[in-house]
């Protein structure tokens, strides 16, 4: 009789555990995926976060050109060199009678009035490129690779032998790579949003001598005696 019971007892149990770990799915629950054989699950995988970081303002690439006559071209770099150090900027490149420089973006309409006033001025040409984008999407990439090397970094100090501890550590210099390479890209961007970029050319300015007024005179003559 006791082993009737006993026999019971022990179907009893088996049914309840077995309707536990067998529980329907509620509806409009999918079925959990399989996890393929030599893979980690999802939870363990290191993966890079989606995330949005909100925009505070437009991020802008300011660039002008100018073109400027004048008789004395190397007095007017001289002066727009002097103009540099005073705006906090600085040269990019010089050659002759041409420059290129850079000044913080939110004095370059000052910069470029005051360069204007150095000659005549021929030509010139404003334009913006908005990065706003690339920006924080560099930003938010720059972000979460640094989230998974402190993963990777947690790991090693878990790691349970010679063979994992190298794999994290081949990841970890991956990571290290990518990072520096996006630090870069970022921080150059970021540059060239604070400071503007100006490039100046000075022609120099000529002037007819006595012969060529003499022509210039003949031909205004022409001009006011057979065109009406």
């Amino acid at each position: 009789m006791s082993r009737i019971v006993s026999m019971l007892m022990f179907v009893g149990i088996s049914l309840l555990l077995h309707c536990a770990t067998h529980r329907p799915l509620p509806p409009g629950t999918p079925p959990a995926e399989p996890t393929p054989s030599g893979e980690s699950s999802p939870a363990e995988r290191p993966m890079y976060a989606v995330e949005s970081t909100p925009v505070t303002g437009r991020m802008v690439i300011l660039k002008a050109r100018l073109t400027l006559e004048s008789q004395e071209p190397e007095a007017v770099i001289d002066s727009i060199l002097a103009l540099v150090s005073r705006y906090n900027g600085y040269v990019l490149r010089s050659e002759n009678t041409r420059i290129t420089i850079r000044v913080p973006s939110k004095k370059m309409h000052t910069v470029i009035d005051t360069i204007a006033t150095l000659a005549h001025l021929v030509k010139k040409e404003i334009s913006g490129e908005d990065v706003t984008d690339r920006y924080h999407d560099l930003e938010i990439r720059l972000d979460n690779a640094k989230k998974v090397r402190q993963r990777y970094l947690a790991l090693l100090a878990k790691a349970q032998n010679v063979e994992e501890a190298l794999r994290i550590e081949r990841e970890l210099e991956r990571l290290s790579r990518e990072i520096d390479l996006l630090e870069g890209r970022w921080n150059r961007m970021r540059h060239q949003v604070q400071y503007a970029t100006i490039s100046v050319t000075v022609r120099r300015e000529t002037r007819p001598g006595p012969l060529a007024w003499v022509f210039i005179g003949t031909f205004k003559l022409i001009q006011f005696l057979f065109v009406w």
